[in-house]
């Protein structure tokens, strides 16, 4: 009998898809969760970080070249030049490539973020639409077995047979919920479709989303246990630890900058009249900066409590971020260990209908075997239930490890955990 109800399921499934897949395509998982480096924010950001990868932002060594002149005695046939080049500090130099470097790690961050929260919206949605999909399937049984119901309760009544009135009253509300229930489920399903057409407007013309190889609830268990609990992919955490080092960089290059010592080199014409000699006409004059610079002091004790902020927004994002992965881990395996016992007891009923099929009495073995086979189907819809709030944590544990946008892109919602 479990081996019927697994055909049945399948041929109602494919009867969904079949009816709803009529003149459209069907677009992978993968095709989908790809589709999400094409969103806008992801893109955008992506130009922008390439636009800065080709503009030449390095400071060099020479700051400013200067040209000076002054009049010696009020006399312009006396008039003196002098060239100045301001260098800035090689180790000036390395620290501001620092910054910048620190500044880019950042962007990529909030790029990453922008990707995980697109791919998230994509988990979910499809989560949700083959969630839908095998309600469905379900609930159709349960009318096509209250309209079954019905008839036959309407054929004892012709008989004469004893009736129970609160029983054919009850199975027609209970026709009336379903009813209810499938047309809700059939909103939320094209919902979920739409929803999904309106992020990934780069994938166009009519189509569905294809949820056959979706990840079973044995594989989500199995990958629960090579799971890590480390959060170090998340790009949240990516984005603080890169603010953090920014700040690092930017208090190293003002410090850099307090520590120069050459302040620019100077080439001096004196232009004296009368006077042929270069050698005594040419002068090479020096600029030394004293170790000490009150502005510079200041600036570097402000990026220091900067600094300290950072690491600990850092840390407390972190800390927190840890204690909700592990609340996620722990409902995820009571939700497991919840399904094992749920499906334990389908599988056991199932069984016992099938020991008491053959002692039912004749007059009231269809009320009976159709009573028995809705309780199973509801018992269905309980486990699928449960599986969906199995499949909500996992997602939720995939988007809080960061592993949702980690190299390289794995679909997780795939039964073969495919790259795309």
């Amino acid at each position: 009998m479990a081996e019927v109800m697994k055909y049945t399921f399948a041929l109602w499934w494919a009867f969904i898809l079949s009816g709803v897949c009529t003149g459209q395509s069907l677009i992978s998982s993968s095709q989908l969760l790809a589709a999400s480096r094409l969103e806008p924010a992801y893109t955008i950001q992506g130009q922008h970080l390439a636009y800065i990868d080709d503009v030449d932002a390095h400071l060099p060594y020479i700051n400013q070249i200067s040209l000076r002149t002054q009049t010696d005695r009020f006399d312009p046939a006396r008039q003196e030049y002098a060239l100045r080049f301001n260098f800035n500090g090689l180790s000036e130099i390395s620290k501001t490539n620092d910054v910048q470097q620190s500044d880019v790690s950042s962007k990529a961050g909030v790029q990453r973020l922008y990707l995980q929260e697109s791919l998230l919206r994509r988990y979910e949605g499809l989560a949700s639409y083959h969630y839908r999909l095998q309600r469905l399937a379900i609930e159709r049984e349960l009318k096509q077995l209250y309209a079954d119901k019905a008839n036959v309760l309407k054929k004892r009544g012709l008989l004469d047979a004893e009736t129970d009135v609160d029983e054919f009253i009850k199975n027609e509300f209970d026709l009336d919920q379903i009813d209810l229930d499938i047309a809700e489920d059939e909103s939320r399903l094209d919902y979920n479709v739409q929803i999904m057409k309106a992020i990934t407007p780069s994938i166009q013309g009519e189509w569905l989303p294809d949820t056959t190889g979706f990840i079973t609830i044995p594989q989500i268990e199995v990958q629960l246990s090579q799971f890590s609990d480390t959060i170090n992919h998340h790009p949240q955490l990516a984005i603080r630890q890169a603010k953090a080092s920014e700040i690092d960089a930017e208090y190293a290059l003002e410090k850099a900058k307090s520590n120069q010592v050459l302040d620019f080199v100077q080439v001096r014409y004196a232009n004296v009249p009368n006077l042929q000699d270069l050698n005594r006409e040419l002068s090479l004059g020096f600029s030394f900066l004293m170790p000490f610079n009150g502005t510079s002091q200041l600036k570097m004790k402000e990026l220091l409590i900067e600094k300290d902020e950072a690491y600990q927004n850092m840390l407390l994002y972190q800390n927190d971020l840890t204690e909700r992965t592990t609340r996620a881990r722990l409902k995820l395996e009571a939700l497991l260990r919840q399904h094992h016992l749920a499906a334990k007891q389908l599988e056991e009923h199932q069984n016992r209908f099938n020991l008491d099929e053959g002692l039912l009495p004749m007059e009231d073995a269809a009320l009976l075997l159709l009573s028995a086979r809705e309780l199973q189907l509801k018992r269905q819809l309980n486990l699928l239930s449960l599986e969906n709030d199995i499949m909500d944590e996992y997602i939720g544990l995939l988007d809080l490890t960061g592993l949702l946008s980690a190299m390289p892109s794995v679909n997780y919602l795939s039964s073969g955990l495919e790259t795309y």
